[in-house]
């Protein structure tokens, strides 16, 4: 692990509570590694063995699942810091339960279930924040899988660019990805996407040219609660 790899695992919070000496322990026997996927690679496929706990160090993963008419449906999203197999790893049946897709170059710190189990053993500060994610990280996919199910094609799309939006910190900004991965993202159809989409330019509320756009009046647009 070089310096730079080192430095972004050491300030996940996790780990930054750790005494130094353990922390490097555990990179220097290799049971804590980085790894780095670029936009599009699978991380986990639906049904896999959960063995490991990831951290998120930078960049974005999705979270996926096939639904009945074989269409690609995105549950929700996850980000620096945020944690992956953490609720899974010590269950009885440890498979991951959907499929997790880089949405961006994205890298991870990965650590073994039995080896991060020894570590919160003897750190009960470790433990208690780990304990504090994990039920955090369950509350908040519950939410967004209820209030995403329950949005409106415009209220999916609007959400979607506020947030490009505040992540790019601009109101004119580039989607990372196709409108058609736009689509499977939403868990909306395609034809529906361009159709609602024009249906907001001509409302005038934001304007787009291919994977360029640019918003206008989409918070007036939008439930609060759906953000």
């Amino acid at each position: 692990m070089d310096t730079h790899d080192n430095d972004a695992v050491h300030s996940i919070p996790l780990f930054s509570t750790l005494p130094l000496e353990v922390f490097d322990d555990l990179i220097r026997q290799a049971k804590l590694r980085t790894f780095h996927f670029h936009a599009g690679k699978i991380i986990h496929v639906e049904g896999e063995q959960c063995a490991h706990v990831d951290f998120i160090m930078s960049g974005r993963l999705v979270i996926e699942r096939i639904d009945y008419s074989g269409s690609l449906f995105a549950i929700t999203q996850f980000s620096r810091h945020d944690i992956l197999g953490g609720n899974l790893v010590y269950s009885a049946k440890p498979q991951y339960p959907w499929t997790i897709t880089a949405l961006e170059a994205t890298s991870i710190a990965r650590i073994s279930g039995e080896d991060l189990f020894t570590v919160m053993c003897g750190h009960p500060d470790v433990l208690k924040y780990f304990l504090q994610m994990i039920s955090e990280n369950t509350q908040v996919l519950h939410e967004k899988i209820t209030t995403h199910l329950n949005r409106t094609a415009r209220e999916r799309i609007s959400n979607f660019l506020l947030r490009e939006s505040e992540r790019q910190k601009t109101q004119f900004f580039a989607i990372p990805c196709s409108k058609t991965r736009l689509a499977e993202m939403l868990g909306i159809q395609r034809t529906s996407l361009s159709r609602e989409l024009a249906r907001m330019k001509v409302a005038g509320l934001l304007d787009f040219n291919g994977r360029e756009f640019k918003i206008f009046t989409l918070k007036d647009d939008i439930d609060p609660q759906c953000r």
